[in-house]
């Protein structure tokens, strides 16, 4: 599991939020025509597909995207739309896949995977958004 794979599962998430949607928002626009508040995003069944808070027109705090069948798909944290904070994604069973902690400078510290049955099988190191290690857990 390598870098395009998160990058991957990244763009899964985001696309099942973005595909047969409709949207609400319970926020307004600033005197600059930017969002401010929460947007939620629905699939055409009205089941919730994510949820996320801007300010200012840029994303910050939670974001919150599930998958059809109403089980999450990624919780994250953003701060003047970068990610910062915990990253975590699931599998549709609701068990976590995958989790790491995002700062400024991007991954930070201890990234790790898990199968759908919640095993533990990779772990990967961060500093200032470098790769530094990557251990694989015997199968």
């Amino acid at each position: 599991m390598t870098k395009t794979l998160l990058i991957a599962l990244g763009i899964a998430c985001v696309l099942v939020a973005a595909v047969g949607c409709s949207s609400t928002q319970s926020s307004s626009l600033s005197q600059e025509n930017l969002l401010d508040g929460l947007i939620k995003r629905y699939y055409k069944t009205g089941q919730i597909q994510s949820e996320t808070n801007y300010r200012n027109g840029k994303q910050e705090g939670s974001y919150k995207a599930y998958y059809e069948n109403g089980k999450v798909c990624l919780e994250s944290n953003f701060k003047d739309d970068q990610l910062e904070g915990e990253y975590k994604s699931y599998y549709q069973n609701g068990q976590l896949e995958y989790e790491v902690t995002y700062k400024a400078s991007g991954k930070e510290g201890l990234a790790k995977w898990y199968d759908e049955s919640g095993k533990l099988i990779m772990e990967q190191t961060y500093k200032d958004g470098e790769l530094i290690d990557t251990k694989k857990t015997n199968e």
